[in-house]
């Protein structure tokens, strides 16, 4: 399709390539299959800015695999009152955290020259896209939240709260910033001159085009297109450089050609606004590589996206309640266990999930429109395999009492919405959801999730909740949300906006004279991870090897760093020996609550050096398995950690080095395998997809032997 409209484009009398621009607010939510990344209040909970330039460039990348080079992206509005319906676009109510998450420009742009001009727009390549700063200026400021509206607030508070989000996104060139549709003190943004000729392009020195949104300029007057002459002047004159006109510009482009011939729009405005639009024409390269990039293409939903996606659900999840104190948390929850009920509309629903602008403008309900994982098929992935795992969307108490669950998960929030279709004036969780907590959580130890793009009315139920996680709108990874809730990561995201009790109080933000929140901004309650997984384990391992045995049977030296067909990339590292005070340092001194397993033959560390790179320290002590049944088991256990490599993990893991030594069984000898041999083997070239059985054949006789490979009693053996 782009392709299409770009050829006929360069069809045109001067031959000059269109730009198209889409709305990818969190991800490319409006292709299938794409990655759905967490909605921006979700991102500002992380606090983590280097998460959100990883997710710039994911979605980046995605964008660029259909051919369109521009985003409608970020949004960096400071949204004060929670019952706007765009509110779940707004990072925070603290410009300071909106102006850190303006780091997802760099992400999707590239990272700006440091002898950049300030203001110019960069581009980094075929694999970026031009950004959008939007929507300027003070569109999260307006009376009782109502989109569209009045933000009524002098010129130092705007510039204080609402503008500095918009002096970074220059500082790291973002391309184009977009104008709100709401007023500042009554004057319509769109033909506000002092705002965007004056304080944006004069003295902010931003050097990109200036767009409309979506017949902004037809709102200038009211009713809208009433006067569409006198709105097309305000408009241009203000300062807007492109107009988005989606259905009369026949119209339009005779009452512009109409007011430069009579003077009243100046050739000069004319030729800055060109000028502008060039630029960043030129800075996309689309006079060069105007078509889409066709090798692209596996990019869109790949597997390091979705991972991706995942680790952000991960780290925006925010708990605010696990037990009565804390020395009863209900948080991490046991995998295994009797049965679990999993209730709640939004358990099994990823439409509800990924909320507003997935799929269509308005969001979507159910798990047709997209592809992602939902927060029951997480839960039933993550818990044990002995565990039954019972859902409901709204079971009746007399249900919850008679089928002895050990505890429930509620999932419930808010239905999809965006723009003006999510003003509320209630922000009540959306039925059945409130007498599902009520009769789940009346009858069994509970943990209520909510998935809503704001805060929402919960004080009425709190009481009888016994862990609450706010997990905003999370996207396709709801594993993310079960990662967290079994223990497998540990809570860490912190309140992006305050959570008021009622919506009497509402605006209420941090620092406000009556500010009486039922859970205050910033505020967020932290767990310690506690299971080690094999996907867990395998994360933190320095040094491993990923290979998929379809495609070849041997690797040789020369294989190191090659690119295999299928998109394999062969990794590789080389080792390095840390010092003893260095594994110390890192695991805060084998503190016990860095500890990821322990088994038989010792104790495993996470630890983190001071780089951030993450490892597994494993401390030995000697154990002799002196029972027949036990040193069997562990060969069974081993099998199966083997079978899991080499047979379910996607792509298939060759081990490389597997011994005794490499084994670590927990209390109940659950095997878990460490210290990939990766490296050794890729100098040498003799690992072939067979060498973990052969390895393990060594093992076995071991096991049953009772003595070292090497020694004469295992040789007569």
């Amino acid at each position: 399709m782009i392709n299409g409209f770009q050829n006929a484009s360069l069809s045109s009398r001067l031959g000059i390539p269109m730009i198209y621009g889409i709305d990818a607010v969190h991800g490319h939510n409006n292709i299938y299959k794409a990655t759905i990344f967490p909605h921006n209040v979700g991102l500002g909970a992380t606090r983590d800015p280097d998460l959100v330039k990883r997710i710039g460039a994911a979605t980046a990348l995605e964008v660029r695999a259909t051919g369109i080079p521009y985003v409608f992206a970020p949004c960096i509005a400071v949204c004060r009152d929670p019952r706007w319906g765009r509110c779940y676009e707004s990072y925070s109510e603290d410009p300071k955290v909106v102006e850190m998450m303006t780091e997802i420009i760099p992400g999707l742009q590239g990272d700006v020259p440091p002898d950049s001009r300030k203001g110019v727009p960069y581009v980094g390549g075929k694999d970026k896209v031009a950004a959008c700063a939007k929507h300027f200026v003070g569109d999260g400021g307006t009376t009782k939240g109502i989109d569209e509206n009045n933000t009524v607030i002098g010129y130092h508070g705007l510039m204080s709260i609402h503008m500095p989000g918009y002096f970074h996104s220059i500082i790291k060139g973002v391309s184009t910033v977009m104008v709100s549709y709401s007023s500042w003190n009554g004057q319509k943004m769109h033909a506000n001159r002092y705002l965007v000729k004056t304080v944006l392009k004069d003295i902010l020195k931003f050097r990109g085009f200036v767009i409309s949104d979506w017949e902004g300029i037809d709102r200038i007057t009211y009713p809208p297109h009433s006067n569409y002459t006198e709105s097309v002047l305000k408009g241009i004159s203000a300062g807007i450089d492109m107009i988005m006109v989606p259905y009369n510009h026949t119209e339009f482009i005779n009452i512009v050609t109409d007011l430069v011939n009579n003077n009243y729009i100046s050739t000069d405005r004319i030729d800055d606004a060109v000028r502008r639009i060039l630029r960043v024409k030129f800075t996309l390269d689309l006079f060069e590589t105007p078509l889409a990039d066709e090798t692209l293409v596996d990019q869109l939903g790949s597997q390091a996206h979705r991972d991706l996606a995942r680790e952000a659900v991960r780290k925006s999840l925010v708990l605010l309640k696990n037990g009565e104190n804390a020395d009863a948390p209900v948080l991490p929850l046991p995998k295994k266990a009797y049965r679990i009920l999993v209730a709640g509309s939004h358990a099994n629903n990823l439409g509800y999930q990924c909320g507003g602008w997935t799929a269509t403008w308005q969001g979507v309900d159910g798990n047709n429109y997209t592809a992602g994982t939902t927060v029951l098929s997480g839960i039933s992935a993550a818990a044990d395999p002995s565990t039954e795992i019972v859902y409901s969307k709204n079971p009746d108490a007399d249900f919850v009492k008679s089928n002895n669950f050990s505890y429930a998960i509620v999932v419930v929030g808010e239905t999809p919405y965006a723009e003006t279709a999510g003003d509320s004036l209630n922000l009540t969780i959306a039925e059945p959801g409130p007498s599902t907590i009520l009769n789940v959580c009346g009858n069994v130890k509970c943990v209520v999730v909510t998935v809503s793009g704001r805060p929402v009315v919960i004080e009425p139920y709190e009481p009888q909740i016994d862990a609450l996680v706010a997990a905003w709108l999370p996207g396709t990874e709801g594993q993310g949300v079960a990662d967290v809730l079994f223990g497998d990561y540990g809570f860490t995201g912190k309140l992006p906006r305050t959570w008021f009790k009622t919506v009497d109080q509402l605006p209420m933000n941090v620092g406000d004279s009556h500010y009486d929140p039922l859970f205050p901004y910033d505020f967020g309650l932290t767990t310690k991870p506690v299971n080690a997984s094999f996907d867990k384990f395998f994360s933190i391992i320095v040094d491993y090897i990923l290979i998929d045995p379809s495609l070849y049977t041997h690797i040789t030296p020369s294989m190191r760093t090659e690119k295999l067909d299928g998109g394999m990339v062969l990794k590789h590292q080389r080792e390095r020996i840390y010092s003893e005070s260095e594994v110390a340092k890192a695991t805060n001194n084998y503190d016990d609550h860095q500890k990821l397993g322990q088994g038989g033959f010792g104790c495993v560390y996470k630890g983190v050096l001071p780089d951030y790179t993450q490892l597994a320290v494993k401390k030995f002590k000697g154990v002799v398995l002196r029972t027949r049944t036990n040193r069997l088991r562990l060969a069974a256990e081993t099998a199966l950690a083997l079978d899991y490599l080499r047979s379910l993990a996607n792509p298939p893991i060759v081990h490389g080095d597997v011994k005794t030594v490499n084994i670590l069984p927990d209390e109940d000898f659950t095997v878990k395998i460490a210290d990939f041999g990766a490296s050794e083997l890729i100098s040498s070239g003799n690992l072939t997809v067979k060498s973990d059985v052969f390895s393990f054949g060594v093992v076995l006789m071991e096991l049953l032997t009772g003595h070292k490979p090497n020694s004469n009693a295992w040789r007569q053996a």
